[in-house]
């Protein structure tokens, strides 16, 4: 038995020269072409372009950001697929960050590749709050000799720390 006629299918003909997949197409849908959408084609009928950010309509996750199902069993991040189709792969370990701070914007000139630090100092996030701090929440400014640095990064008052030292130990003084 000979092969379907189509370029490409190498499935076995059933009638008129093509395959039963084919000739299943052909009679549905008047054509032996895929009938579903290219995932990309689909991705832009649920974006609404304004004259800066591109909106995501689909789906979106309780933090905001939007979801796309790419195929029957993968869903990604509407942003970063957005991104992927313009600049191509996104390096391992980097991660997306929206210049614009809407999280449902998916225009690839409002998208960075930053770090997981960039990304989180970037944000409104508590750590990028405390990140931003000059001074402590004594007033004593954060310079390099006043700043205890911690292996995990956090930044502790010298002059803080001294005298909540020195209170310590006068209280354990009176208290012998």
């Amino acid at each position: 038995m000979k092969d379907c006629k189509l370029d490409g299918c190498s499935k076995a003909k059933h009638a008129h020269g093509l395959c039963s997949m084919h000739l299943a197409r052909l009679k549905r849908h008047g054509s032996t072409d895929d009938p579903r959408k290219r995932a990309e084609e689909r991705f832009f009928e649920k974006v609404e372009k304004t004259n800066s950010c591109w909106v995501w309509q689909g789906s979106l996750g309780e933090n905001g950001y939007g979801h796309f199902r790419l195929n029957s069993n993968r869903m990604v991040l509407s942003h970063r697929y957005s991104f992927e189709i313009k600049n191509g792969s996104i390096p391992k370990g980097m991660q997306i960050d929206h210049r614009c701070r809407n999280r449902a914007c998916v225009n690839p000139e409002h998208l960075e590749v930053v770090t997981p630090r960039e990304n989180t100092l970037r944000s409104n996030g508590i750590s990028a709050k405390n990140a931003r701090k000059t001074h402590c929440k004594h007033g004593h400014e954060f310079t390099v000799e006043n700043t205890y640095l911690t292996k995990k990064g956090e930044r502790y008052c010298k002059t803080c720390a001294k005298k909540h030292s020195e209170k310590y130990f006068n209280k354990k003084k009176v208290g012998k």
